[in-house]
């Protein structure tokens, strides 16, 4: 994916948007900004393109970061997750698979961090250089922001499901950085819900646009096998909740069930959430279908796993 050129980054009204957008914004606590790269984005495009922003999502990510929502009650033993929207990888869809699953953690007394990385400007792995930073700041920041170092997960939609589920496959890659005070902190989460995610980069079931998004036009075999996470899967993979529709016409369910029998065969705990009905991009959204109760089970799970404490029942 050669880095495309790219004009002044003039600041306008488009860039300088604020975190919220759209009504989503009294719904949620403010939030804490953290640049992912102050002493400087590796690899930086120069000059690098404008951001650019309308009422839902972000193109042209060139100084990456994280947005932290804080609960207002935090939920006994929450733990924090950091939250990657999808896009195909050409897009960061803010508000679909960043504010609105904030918002649902937030009202779960969940801690949420919501990550906004390098796009289709830039080469692979800058994207997954954008993950394992953001993990890695989690953890030292566990603390101060209400949360322990081993209790940090990832949640991710789409695209945003493929980078997570990434960055649970091969948080500890070496992607070629100078080492610095944050090598040395462990990026792998310790748990993972993905969203309907872009799995394969094999046909006949490849998302093509994320892959090229990436990869460019013409990837080599290597390339796509990287980019496949059906293959990357080991043993210490973290736990996965997955959910996925039968009538998704844009990442093809193959993807999560390719990645199911990967995490199954490596003997990672899985629980897959398949529904017959339910359109790409559904996220937390009440769509008057059985699909919207994955939210509750994936409470559930996080519960059973001892992510997030159990209920303890009330005497009357």
């Amino acid at each position: 994916m050669p880095a495309s050129a790219a004009t002044n980054e003039a600041t306008s009204s488009r860039e300088s948007s604020a975190p919220f957008m759209s009504d989503e914004s009294p719904r949620l606590n403010s939030p804490i900004v953290i640049k992912l790269w102050p002493e400087g984005v590796p690899d930086q495009t120069s000059p690098p393109p404008p951001r650019q922003t309308d009422t839902r999502r972000y193109w042209s990510i060139n100084d990456p970061d994280l947005t932290v929502f804080p609960a207002a009650k935090p939920a006994p033993g929450a733990p924090l997750i950091l939250v990657i929207p999808g896009g195909g990888y050409h897009r960061n869809s803010w508000l679909n698979g960043g504010l609105r699953i904030a918002r649902w953690l937030n009202q779960a007394g969940i801690t949420a961090a919501v990550l906004k990385y390098r796009l289709s400007e830039y080469n692979y792995p800058s994207q997954l250089q954008d993950a394992q930073r953001a993990l890695r700041m989690l953890r030292r920041r566990a603390a101060s922001l209400g949360g322990r170092p081993d209790n940090i997960g990832v949640i991710g939609a789409s695209a945003g499901g493929h980078l997570a589920a990434h960055l649970a496959t091969t948080w500890d890659l070496d992607t070629g950085l100078v080492p610095d005070d944050f090598s040395t902190t462990n990026a792998r989460p310790d748990f993972q819900i993905l969203l309907y995610p872009v799995v394969t980069g094999q046909e006949p079931h490849v998302h093509h646009a994320s892959r090229r998004h990436v990869l460019g036009e013409h990837p080599t075999e290597e390339q796509i096998a990287a980019f496949s996470l059906e293959g990357l899967v080991r043993p210490d993979t973290p736990p996965a909740f997955i959910v996925a529709t039968g009538r998704d016409q844009v990442v093809p369910i193959e993807n999560s069930l390719m990645l199911y029998r990967a995490l199954r065969e490596a003997g990672v705990p899985v629980d897959l959430h398949l529904y017959e009905e339910g359109a790409h991009g559904f996220g937390v959204q009440n769509v008057d279908l059985p699909v919207s109760g994955w939210t509750n089970l994936a409470i559930q799970w996080m519960r059973h796993h001892k992510f997030l404490s159990p209920v303890v029942p009330t005497s009357n």
